[in-house]
């Protein structure tokens, strides 16, 4: 999946190898937005 990511990220950015960083964290979903809107937590819909 990391390297998904970075292949996309590359190509809508065109930012070269060498100025790139990419790392994965989790989080919980209450820290995130989706289409305008505080995520609800996994099982919770």
């Amino acid at each position: 999946m990391l390297n998904q990511v970075w292949s996309m990220f590359q190509a809508h950015t065109g930012i070269a190898t060498d100025q790139l960083a990419i790392s994965l964290q989790e989080i919980p979903a209450s820290n995130a937005m989706e289409m305008g809107q505080i995520m609800h937590a996994v099982g919770h819909e």
